[in-house]
């Protein structure tokens, strides 16, 4: 991949997330899932 490409493909991304919050929450929603899940299982399993 191409620098000018590699840039476009960011821009678009970005643009989108700037459009829409859905696209920009759902990394912090993932994230947060994630960490639910592991203190769920740290725990029953303790």
């Amino acid at each position: 991949m191409t620098g000018p490409e590699r840039d476009g493909l960011f821009a678009s991304i970005r643009s989108d997330a700037d459009g829409s919050i859905p696209l920009r929450v759902a990394p912090m929603l993932m994230l947060g899932l994630s960490i639910l899940v592991l203190v769920i299982l740290y725990v029953t399993t303790a």
